[in-house]
């Protein structure tokens, strides 16, 4: 099976890149994808399953967004002050919370496991087998992002 994703609503953007298998952890996944990008910055991906389709959005995400979703991230991780001080304000709950309220939301809303039960569920309620894939694929497309372009390269 083929897929081809034109990724037309976000907004990220690269050059063609080569297939390259990737590694998420524990698991080696092959995930190879042809990312192209139009002359009017859409991205078209065809990949041969969803883990290579989401290897393929992973990596053209983390070409134009890398700063966008590494602060998503460290939202989520409850470490904001950590990186931004705790005063700053952090645009969530309708500019109402500072990264040190924040980080309460998200540290409370990890330690009660919520998304661990969710994902744990079996589908329709929890992630389908493709969605899994696909979020494997992911991470290892913006991890091969990561290696590929290296720290010091990394847009401020």
């Amino acid at each position: 099976m083929r897929i081809s994703l034109a990724i037309a609503a976000l907004s990220i953007g690269m050059s063609a890149v080569a297939p390259a298998q990737a590694a998420t952890g524990a698991k080696e996944i092959d995930a190879k994808a042809d990312i192209r990008k139009t002359s009017h910055g859409v991205f078209h991906i065809l990949a041969k399953d969803f883990s290579s389709a989401g290897f393929g959005v992973g990596y053209a995400q983390a070409s134009e967004a890398i700063c966008d979703i590494a602060q998503r991230i460290v939202t989520i991780r409850a470490e904001r002050s950590l990186y931004f001080g705790p005063d700053i304000e952090t645009g969530e709950f309708y500019n109402s919370a500072n990264n040190l309220n924040s980080n309460f939301f998200w540290k409370r809303t990890n330690d009660a496991g919520l998304y661990e039960r969710e994902i744990a569920k079996p589908a329709p309620v929890g992630p389908s087998a493709d969605a899994r894939q696909m979020v494997r694929g992911y991470a290892a497309g913006f991890n091969k992002y990561l290696a590929d372009t290296g720290v010091d390269k990394l847009p401020d």
